[in-house]
């Protein structure tokens, strides 16, 4: 009927990590995704996404470093092609194995709104708290093409339940989530 539509969506995400002796860590994943709607009034979409992150070793110490880049493409009817490209730079606090603080910069190419491609920068901080094993808190924000995006995690377990509350502003890609990161962690 008119009232209906059946939706297919496929992803395909490979990821390789590894280490560079005692003084680095990587990650370099791709994923490509599709959605079918079978109704012209939701185009069928396609998108491509490379991520990859250099971040240095975790040897107890109070400063950490991290170098990311992402890049997102998108295609379909409606929108024809877009894209965001992202490339980040960052340093992590660590306080004491309960506390680390995070703070970076980077750039942003972007026309995922339908206007001219934009560059702008993108400064951002996060703070990761954990007092215990049963508790976790995690707050990140950064500027973005769009405004300030944010992701922001409270988890807690007893002993029969787990408690956990989470708000986010992003941009969300139908079929494409991302393949490589932990958002819950700014100490990965």
């Amino acid at each position: 009927t008119k009232n209906q539509i059946e939706t297919s969506s496929y992803r395909v995400a490979p990821t390789v990590r590894g280490d560079l002796g005692s003084t680095a860590s990587y990650s370099i994943s791709t994923s490509a995704s599709e959605l079918r709607t079978g109704d012209v009034n939701f185009p069928d979409s396609k998108s491509r996404e490379w991520t990859g992150s250099l971040k240095s070793a975790k040897s107890g110490g109070l400063l950490g470093w991290t170098l990311e880049g992402n890049r997102l493409t998108i295609e379909n009817d409606a929108v024809q092609k877009r894209q965001d490209s992202r490339f980040r730079a960052g340093l992590t606090f660590t306080v004491d194995q309960q506390l680390h603080f995070s703070v970076g910069t980077g750039r942003e190419y972007a026309d995922l709104d339908g206007r001219e491609r934009t560059v702008s920068s993108t400064p951002g901080f996060g703070i990761e708290w954990s007092p215990g094993t049963r508790t976790q808190f995690a707050a990140l924000s950064q500027r973005r093409f769009f405004g300030n995006d944010h992701l922001v995690v409270f988890a807690h377990r007893t002993a029969m339940t787990t408690w956990r509350f989470s708000s986010s502003k992003e941009i969300a890609i139908p079929s494409n989530e991302p393949a490589s990161s932990n958002p819950f962690s700014v100490n990965n």
